[in-house]
C-alpha cells in the first residue's frame, strides 16, 4: 500500500516491478509522479495482479492501460478515478483481455463514451460494482448495453451522468433486478416513468441517491412501497412534503441515513413521524429546511440523542 506516497516516480515502480513479481494487491492512490513507463514495467513483470488501485495518477494514458491490460488478463479490481487522459480506447483495450474484471471505478474519466463502455459490457458481463460519476459523455445508449450484459450489478454510481435518461434507467431496472447501491444524483432528465420502474423492480436497494432529481410524490410513494430495505436516503434539494416522509417512514423502518437538506416544505410534523418509526436513524441532514423550527429541532435532539442531527440555517 503506496497510498499517498507521491514523491514516488517511475524509478520505485520499476524496482518495484522488477523484484516483487508475485504482487497481486498494489495501491498506488496519489502516486501523481508515476506515468505510462511504470506502469508498463509493472504490466511486464507482475502479470498476476488482481487489485490495482491508481486514483488520481492523473499522467497514465490509454498506452499505460494498454500495457496493464494486456499483461494483467487477471485484474478483477481497477481504480481509475480522475484518470482523464484515459479514453476509449484504453477502454477497449481493457475489456478485451481483463474479462474477469468485477470492480471498476472510472469517476471522472471524463473522455470515456458509449463506445468504450460498450466494449465493456460485452466483455466484462461478471461486474457488480461500476463507478461512472461524472462520465458526463455516456448516454443511454450505454447503459442499457451494461444492463443487458452485466446483469449481476449491485452497485452502480451515475452522479452527473446528465444525457442519462428514463430509456436507460428503464432498461437498467429491468435486467438488473440485484442492485443494492444507486446514485442518480444530479441525472436531470430522469422523471417519473424512470423512478417508478426503479421502484417496481429493483426491490432489494439499500442505497438510493436521489439529490436534484425531479421526483414527484408518487415516486416516493413508490420507492417507500417496494424499496422498503432503504437504509440510506439522499433526497436532497427534493421537493418531498411531511405527507411524503410520513410515508417513507412507516415503510422504510430500516432508515439509518437520511439527507433532507434543502428539502423546504419539511416541517417539524414530518420529522416527529420519521422519528417515531425510524428508530434505527443515525445521521439526519435538516440543513436549509426553513420550515424546520429551532424549538422542533431541539426537541427531536431531546427525544432522540443518538440522531446525529445536521440543521445549519434553522428557522427560530
Amino acid at each position: 500500500n503506496l497510498d499517498r506516497c507521491r514523491l514516488i516516480t517511475d524509478a520505485g515502480v520499476q524496482a518495484l516491478a522488477q523484484h516483487c513479481t508475485r504482487l497481486a494487491t498494489l495501491n498506488l492512490e496519489w502516486c501523481r509522479l508515476i506515468t505510462d513507463a511504470g506502469l508498463q514495467a509493472l504490466a511486464q513483470r507482475c502479470t498476476g495482479l488482481t487489485s490495482l488501485n491508481l486514483e488520481w495518477c492523473q499522467l497514465i494514458t490509454d498506452a499505460g492501460l494498454q500495457a496493464l491490460a494486456q499483461q494483467c488478463t487477471e485484474l478483477t479490481t481497477l481504480n481509475l478515478k480522475g484518470s482523464r487522459r484515459i479514453t476509449d480506447a484504453g477502454l477497449q483495450a481493457l475489456a478485451q483481455h481483463c474479462t474477469r474484471l468485477t470492480t471498476l471505478n472510472l469517476e471522472g474519466c471524463q473522455l470515456i463514451t458509449d463506445a468504450g463502455l460498450q466494449a465493456l459490457a460485452q466483455r466484462c458481463t461478471g461486474l457488480t460494482t461500476l463507478n461512472l460519476r461524472g462520465c458526463a459523455l455516456i448516454t443511454d445508449t450505454s447503459l442499457q448495453a451494461l444492463a443487458q450484459q452485466c446483469t449481476g450489478l449491485t452497485t452502480l454510481n451515475l452522479e452527473r451522468c446528465s444525457r442519462i435518461t428514463d430509456a436507460g434507467l428503464q432498461v437498467l431496472a429491468q435486467h438488473c433486478t440485484g442492485l443494492t447501491e444507486l446514485d442518480l444524483s444530479d441525472c436531470e432528465h430522469i422523471t417519473d416513468a424512470g423512478l417508478q420502474a426503479l421502484a417496481q423492480h429493483c426491490s432489494g436497494l439499500t442505497s438510493l441517491n436521489l439529490e436534484g432529481v425531479l421526483i414527484t410524490d408518487a415516486d416516493l410513494q413508490a420507492l417507500a412501497q417496494h424499496c422498503s430495505g432503504l437504509t440510506s436516503l439522499n433526497l436532497e434539494g427534493v421537493l418531498i412534503t411531511d405527507a411524503d416522509l410520513q410515508a417513507l417512514a412507516q415503510r422504510c423502518t430500516g432508515l439509518t441515513t437520511l439527507n433532507l437538506n434543502r428539502c423546504r416544505h419539511i416541517t417539524d410534523a414530518g420529522l416527529q413521524a420519521l422519528a417515531q418509526h425510524c428508530t434505527g436513524l443515525t445521521t439526519l441532514n435538516v440543513s436549509d429546511c426553513e420550515h424546520i423550527t429551532e424549538a422542533g429541532a431541539e426537541a427531536l435532539e431531546q427525544d432522540y440523542p443518538h440522531i446525529d442531527i445536521c440543521i445549519e440555517t434553522i428557522a427560530a
